[in-house]
């Protein structure tokens, strides 16, 4: 059954309350880490909006290979720029199997508003390699963590070794943000959470 993007903002509370409860609870150790993460604490900097979004989309990626490892590749897929320790054949695979179809359907399913400014998607192949990115881009271990959105920075990194679910998680939140930034953030992560086990509808308008 396909739900509706009136029968998610009237059904959908009680359910995102009932998994923030799960997701709130107290930790038992270690394995049990919260996987993903978005940081909401921080002023948003707005980018030129007069400014073609393709030229902003070449200045972040300008800007990025500054601040990335010099091997890393980065390719600019508009409204995304997308950069990490694979290499471009593999970063063009990635935006046309997941990440352009898991867009798709989100903006179907739940949001009116396209991005306006370029996001930034950082993949890491590995535990090592997410930890350097975050130690790089923003001085902090988040090795507790799968994958990171920060609101200011309109930037995804992402451990692309724990699947395709964490990448549609953090996908959520900069889709959200574009469409509704004052959203709760109780429902931000609760709707970003309901996407970590998705399937991608043959027509990819849908997800399930």
């Amino acid at each position: 059954m396909t739900l509706t993007r009136e029968q998610v903002l009237t059904i959908g509370p009680i359910f995102l309350v009932a998994t923030c409860y799960a997701i709130a609870a107290p930790s038992r150790g270690p394995s049990d880490a919260v996987s993903v993460h978005s940081v909401r604490d921080e002023a948003i900097d707005e980018p030129l909006a007069d400014k073609p979004r393709r030229a902003l989309c070449e200045d972040a990626a300008q800007k990025l290979r500054s601040q990335i490892h010099p091997h890393w590749n980065v390719l600019v897929c508009d409204p995304f720029v997308l950069a990490g320790d694979l290499t471009v054949s593999e970063l063009e695979e990635t935006y046309l199997q997941t990440i352009g179809p898991t867009v798709k359907a989100l903006q179907v399913s739940y949001f009116n508003r396209p991005l306006r400014f370029p996001t930034t998607i950082v993949l890491c192949s590995s535990d090592e390699r997410f930890r350097e990115c975050n130690l790089q881009l923003d001085d902090a271990d988040r090795s507790q963590y799968l994958g990171i959105y920060s609101r200011k920075h309109r930037r995804l990194i992402v451990n692309i070794a724990s699947g395709e679910g964490t990448l549609a998680h953090e996908l959520t939140h900069a889709l959200a943000h574009a469409d509704f930034p004052d959203m709760p953030e109780w429902f931000d992560e609760g709707l970003a959470s309901l996407h970590e086990e998705c399937t991608i509808s043959s027509d990819d308008l849908h997800l399930f």
